[in-house]
This record gives structure tokens, C-alpha cells and sequence, in this order.
């Protein structure tokens, strides 16, 4: 029998933190909004005005293309969407389709005649925002995210690939579990050698982090809490280093081509993937995983949500696959109640007891 720890990884998506409160992406797109309407609490109101008007245009250009697509225009919009049409729009000229434009809107060419610098700025207001609202209030429970941990142990080593911004999943294996985890980020810089043959837990943060900035003039690529760089003081007023949309998490620049490759190759090798708070929203994330799926044929699937039978008769490919398995439930109780540790322990033996051919 084949002693090797095997590989198990989690794929967290905003589900495993709804039961800390946090707002899921519709609901930052309703605060946001709020936070426009109200007057400008501090620093220059024609800004924030200004800003507001650029969420008015945004927002407006969102409804118009889902009714052109015969789609509902009155389907809620979330923060994504927001911020991937402020980050095309301010690339616009870039755009390979820019020369066959023969013309903008012409309210975004007002605004950007009057504010020359206003899409970078709504962007790092709204990024500044989403640090606040994604900080779990004082009192939050954590401790079903630590219990996470246990599923690093002597039979099994254990990456973590987690598509939300929060800080979460680190605060709880630092201050309850008490377990160390590698992010790729040292005390003065990103470390991408330190993924390599690793014995501790791995986190794998593939959109990135609210502690995370990039100071193109100094520092690079830094993560300010976990673990705090040497000199977080001199850039903690920098914009969390996040990504948004599809041709933005595409990316080749590190450390996200770094953390996608591993998150690739985990599943490789992996003979458990624990989906947990993931809707296959996110057609780049999809496609790895589909792929990995069809070529590891040992790997088996846990999928954790309240919709979990829904999700899976969604994907054509993984729909009554006897290698895939719906839990209906929230992430809390399947984690609390010990469902996930089972699933996976019995997935691991399976995997011990199967000969090789």
C-alpha cells in the first residue's frame, strides 16, 4: 500500500465567508453605491461627485448591453462588473478595437476632459472601500475557517486556493489554529521558492489580497500583514493589490502567474478537490479545473454549498459523474459537523486501497 501523504486541495469561493457576515459581491456593489450618495465625508466633494457620476455612467452601460444581449436588465450588478468596465474603459485606448471606434460616450468624455485621472481614482476608492467592508467585525467566528487546517495532517498535505480578498483564512490559522501556512510573500519581498517542496500548508491567494500592494517605485509586490513586510508603515497607503475580470486575472505577472500554475498543477496530483462557496462564476477558474478533472482521472470532488445539486447540473461536465459528490449545505455546517473531514478521509483511503494500473 502506497504510503505517500496524498495531495488534497480546497477551492474557497465568497460562500465559505457568508456565515462572518461578509458582504458577497452584489451587496459591496449596493454599498458602494450608498457610499457615493451620501455626501463626501472628508477631501474634495467635485471628486466624489465626480465619482458618482462615473458609477451613474458605468452602471448605466451595464443594463444597456445585458438588454442588447436579451438579457434581464434589471439583474443585480455586482462589484466585478463595476470595477472590470472602470478598468477596460481606462484602458480603452489600448483596446485593439480602438482604431474602428469613432467615438466614446460622450459623457465619459466630458468627465475625463474635467477629471483627467478620474477612473484610476473611483478605482482606488472603491478599492480603499472594499478593504473596510471585507474586515469581519470584532466578535466574528473564525473558528470553523481554522478547523480547515486539520485537513493538513500526516496522511495528507493541503493547498488552499481561495478566490476571495479577505483576510480570513489567515487570521484564523494564525491566531486559533496556530498553524503555519506559506503565501509566497516574505518579510521583504515575494518568494515564489518557497511553494517548493513544502511541508507546510499552502495558500494560494489567486486574486489577491486586501494586505497585499505593488509599489512599482521601490518595494515590488509586498504583502503588509501576512506577513508583514519589513517596512509596511511606508506603504500601507497603497491600493490592496486585487484583480478584476477575466482578461485581468489572465495575467502574466506575479504572483499570480505563479499562483495559478500551482493551483494547476495541485490538481495534477490531487486525489480530493473540496469546492466550498463556489458558484462556476468564473469562466478562467472553470476551465483549469475541467481540465485537470478530465485528465486526473483518480482526483474525486466535494462540492459545499446550500445549491450544491443546482451548481453541479449546471457544469454539462461534471452532472451525474459518479466522481462527484453535492453536499447542500453551508460551509459552516459542513465544516462544524465534521461532513467535509469524512468525505475526505474516506477519499483518501479509497485512494490508499486502489492498485495501481
Amino acid at each position: 500500500m502506497n504510503q505517500e501523504r496524498k495531495r488534497i486541495v480546497v477551492l474557497a469561493g465568497a460562500g465559505l465567508a457568508f456565515d462572518v457576515n461578509l458582504p458577497l459581491s452584489i451587496e459591496l456593489a449596493s454599498r458602494f453605491r450608498k457610499y457615493l450618495d451620501a455626501p463626501a465625508a472628508e477631501g474634495d466633494e467635485e471628486v466624489h461627485n465626480t465619482h458618482r457620476s462615473l458609477y451613474n455612467l458605468i452602471v448605466g452601460g451595464i443594463r444597456f448591453q445585458q438588454g442588447i444581449l436579451d438579457r434581464n436588465p434589471d439583474d443585480p450588478i455586482n462589484i466585478e462588473q463595476i470595477a472590470t468596465a472602470a478598468l477596460r474603459l481606462g484602458q480603452r485606448h489600448d483596446n485593439p478595437i480602438a482604431p474602428y471606434v469613432s467615438v466614446w460616450h460622450p459623457r465619459l468624455e466630458q468627465i475625463q476632459r474635467e477629471h483627467p485621472t478620474a477612473l484610476s481614482t473611483f478605482l482606488s476608492v472603491m478599492y480603499g472601500q472594499l478593504r473596510d467592508w471585507l474586515t469581519p467585525t470584532r466578535g466574528a467566528d473564525f473558528g470553523y475557517f481554522a478547523s480547515l487546517a486539520d485537513l493538513h495532517s500526516e496522511k495528507s498535505c493541503l493547498d488552499i486556493a481561495s478566490l476571495n480578498y479577505d483576510l480570513c483564512i489567515e487570521t484564523a490559522f494564525t491566531e486559533l489554529a496556530e498553524r503555519k501556512f506559506v503565501n509566497g510573500f516574505g518579510s521583504t519581498e515575494w518568494r515564489a521558492e518557497e511553494f517548493n517542496n513544502c511541508q507546510d500548508i499552502r495558500l494560494l491567494k489567486l486574486h489577491g489580497s486586501l494586505d497585499w500592494v505593488d509599489d512599482a517605485s521601490g518595494y515590488g509586490t509586498c504583502s503588509l500583514e501576512f506577513p508583514r513586510h519589513a517596512k509596511a508603515e511606508e506603504l500601507e497607503g497603497l491600493s490592496p493589490l486585487l484583480i478584476f475580470g477575466t482578461d485581468q486575472k489572465l495575467t502574466g505577472k506575479d504572483p499570480f502567474l505563479t499562483l495559478f500554475y500551482h493551483f494547476s498543477n495541485s490538481l495534477r496530483s490531487c486525489c480530493a478537490l473540496v469546492v466550498i462557496g463556489y458558484s462556476f462564476a468564473d469562466s478562467h477558474i472553470n476551465q483549469i479545473i475541467e481540465q485537470r478533472f478530465r485528465e486526473n482521472i483518480a482526483m474525486k470532488m466535494l462540492l459545499v454549498s446550500p445549491h450544491a445539486s443546482s451548481v453541479t447540473d449546471s457544469q454539462e461536465w461534471l452532472a451525474n459523474r459518479s466522481r462527484v459528490t453535492p453536499f447542500n449545505m453551508g460551509a459552516k455546517a459542513a465544516i462544524n459537523e465534521k461532513k467535509v473531514f469524512k468525505w475526505v478521509s474516506d477519499t483518501i483511503k479509497a485512494a490508499k486501497d486502489e492498485l495501481p494500473f
